[in-house]
């Protein structure tokens, strides 16, 4: 019978003495419009026993204003590794934990993945509640049509670490994302200059916010309020494919014993132009 209803019922988990193991949420919050909490993420920080955050004043804000009276404990990165294992004996005990971060999901650029790996190791149960993210909000709010794009998130705080993270994606054909505090703004935007050039770049600033704000421009033209915090997307190098480029390429793939159809998807997806301009160029080689 207890068998049938282990099978039965998921969130049932045993330790190896037998006892009944709680489960850790992963709960989305707003990044700056308290009302985008969604209904199941209010539920859950309903009925846990404890929301572990960031910051218990900043998550209090948003627990008072959905009337919740759930307790709060502390988990942000001054003290990561000494509240592990206090969430993890109120698992153990079999209660349930939210994980939060002041904003978004937590574990993106914010604390929470050494919990969620921890728990995981531990045979802990753990379930996403997702919520909204400043990287995927801000794409969306670009209107960007890309195919994908790198999240760099905030860089490091030396310059020497911050050109090295920079410099690896210099040459990527996809946006660079990446997150920046007001007061780094002025110093993230000339160290874009001297490494990447004077690129087109989108920046998104108080994202749900009743001041939310999109720039679009060169990164030197920008004048933006500095209030608020950043998303900037970095535009990948347009690069200019002349006839004379695809005719190289064919002949190379060609004169290496590719048939002329093979060639013209390779090159087409080599170089990044349209399978059909491929194509009409290589019936015009001899």
């Amino acid at each position: 019978m207890l068998k049938k209803y282990i099978q039965e019922n998921e969130r049932y988990r045993l330790t190896k003495r037998g006892k009944m193991l709680g489960t850790l949420f992963i709960v989305g919050t707003p990044i700056g419009n308290l009302e985008d909490l969604s209904f199941r993420a209010k539920k859950i920080l309903s009925t846990v026993e404890y929301v572990v955050c960031e910051d218990t004043r900043h998550t209090g804000k948003l627990l008072s204003y959905y009337d919740i009276k759930t307790k709060t404990l502390s988990h942000h990165k001054f003290n990561e590794r000494a509240s592990l294992n206090v969430i993890l004996d109120i698992l153990y005990s079999g209660k349930d934990v939210a994980l939060v971060s002041d904003a978004g999901m937590p574990g993106i650029c914010d604390p929470g993945a050494l919990l969620i790996t921890e728990a995981r190791k531990q045979g802990i149960k753990t379930e996403t509640v997702p919520g909204p993210t400043a990287v995927t909000t801000a794409i969306s709010l670009s209107g960007l049509q890309s195919s994908g794009f790198i999240f760099i998130g905030f860089l490091p705080e030396k310059e020497k670490a911050r050109a090295k993270v920079l410099m690896e994606f210099k040459n990527a054909s996809l946006p660079v994302v990446l997150y920046c505090a007001p007061h780094d703004l002025d110093k993230v935007a000339k160290l874009l200059i001297d490494m990447y050039g004077n690129r087109e770049v989108i920046v998104t600033k108080e994202l749900t916010k009743m001041f939310e704000s999109v720039y679009e421009g060169k990164i030197s033209e920008l004048e933006i309020n500095r209030k608020g915090e950043f998303v900037i997307i970095v535009l990948p190098e347009e690069k200019i494919i002349t006839d004379n480029d695809i005719i190289e390429k064919l002949s190379q793939a060609m004169e290496g014993g590719m048939k002329r159809s093979e060639a013209v998807s390779n090159v087409a997806k080599m170089l990044e132009v349209p399978k059909n301009k491929v194509y009409d160029i290589s019936t015009q080689m001899k």
